[in-house]
């Protein structure tokens, strides 16, 4: 399984960026066993596009086999876009990447609602 965490640098000791098309990059963490076996950084080619950059950086993280991202906030374009990839989202505020592995990992984040479900019966 792999995750991303939009982030600004490559420090696991930094904050999960809050936005998702703007940040700039992901951590790409790999799970196995519900451990962390890798991580590395990937730069977000969106991240300073006029438009867009919500569904570029969605593209990117669905083209890195991504299962989830941990992020702050992601627009509705780019929310489509994650959801029509089975890509689940799960939003925090402002804490430490390590601190938001570690509650993926126990299952204590809420993912975010599907929009393409919303309304239906």
């Amino acid at each position: 399984m792999k995750i991303a965490i939009s982030v600004n640098t490559d420090d696991m000791d930094a904050l999960v960026n809050p936005l998702f098309g703007r940040c700039a990059g992901f951590m790409i963490i790999e799970i196995e066993d519900g451990k962390v076996i890798s991580h590395k950084f990937i730069p977000n080619p969106g991240k300073n596009q006029f438009g867009g950059a919500g569904t570029i950086a969605a593209q990117l993280v669905a083209d890195n086999e991504i299962n989830a991202i941990i992020t702050g906030n992601v627009g509705p374009n780019a929310l489509i876009a994650l959801q029509s990839a089975d890509i689940k989202i799960y939003t925090v505020s402002s804490i430490p990447i390590k601190d938001a592995i570690e509650a993926y990992l126990a299952g204590k984040l809420e993912e975010q609602v599907n929009v393409r479900n919303r309304g239906q019966t």
